[in-house]
């Protein structure tokens, strides 16, 4: 009898460590991946950021040229998509869609 005593505190012994173990365990992995989590939405909002500036240089650089070639065209598109898909508003979309439909190639110039 007391030795059945002693194995049942030695399995209680033994599951509150493995139970502490775990916890603990999971208390650090837990923090760090709030912080992973956290870090990956900050890199997000920045090519977010970046993205806007450079559709917002690059479609007033076209819209002020009056036209815009078809390679450029592609990459606006490819960059506006990928905006789009990591959040990016609207705003930009108009100006997009204002340079999509410039010309895709340099109007001949009429003077002389």
């Amino acid at each position: 009898m007391p030795s059945d005593i002693i194995d049942k505190v030695i399995v209680a012994v033994f599951c509150l460590i493995a139970t502490s173990f775990a916890t603990f365990i999971w208390a650090k992995f837990s923090a760090k991946f709030k912080k992973f989590l956290k870090e990956l939405e900050a890199v997000k909002e920045n090519n977010v950021s970046i993205s806007a500036d450079r559709l917002t240089q690059s479609c007033n650089h076209f819209l002020e040229l009056g036209y815009i070639p078809v390679l450029e065209c592609q990459n606006i598109e490819k960059l506006f998509k990928s905006y789009e898909n990591l959040g990016g508003n609207g705003t930009i979309k108009s100006m997009v869609n204002s340079v999509m439909a410039l010309p895709k190639s340099k109007p001949n110039d009429k003077t002389g």
